[in-house]
């Protein structure tokens, strides 16, 4: 699915204007990245890493969960765009969230 047919212009729009209806191109990466699921592992005593499953080899990493998140939002974005520029379909987001899988700690 290409960038400017995820994002429609309001379904409440009364179509009095000329552009009502059309699909409205999106260049917005990082709010567009929030549409996919990132899966974050890991934790102390080590970092953190994520990935999504809708965007193969797409990872981010982080010392705490909030920079790891962050990190994976940015890599989802300049992956988007990399698709995009290059005219291919964006992959059909899963959906927003993001799940964390703890490790449980070793026993000393």
């Amino acid at each position: 699915m290409k960038v400017k047919e995820m994002i429609a212009i309001a379904s409440e729009d009364s179509g009095e204007h000329p552009s009502a209806g059309r699909l409205r191109e999106m260049n917005d990466y990082p709010q567009l990245a929030t549409a996919y699921l990132i899966l974050v592992e890991g934790g102390p005593p080590s970092n953190y890493s994520a990935w999504s499953p809708d965007l193969p080899g797409c990872a981010g990493v982080g010392n705490t969960l909030d920079e790891c998140v962050r990190d994976m939002r940015s890599a989802i974005a300049f992956h988007l765009a990399g698709i995009d520029a290059d005219g291919e379909a964006l992959p059909e987001p899963t959906g927003p969230g993001v799940y964390v899988e703890m490790r449980p700690q070793a026993a000393a």
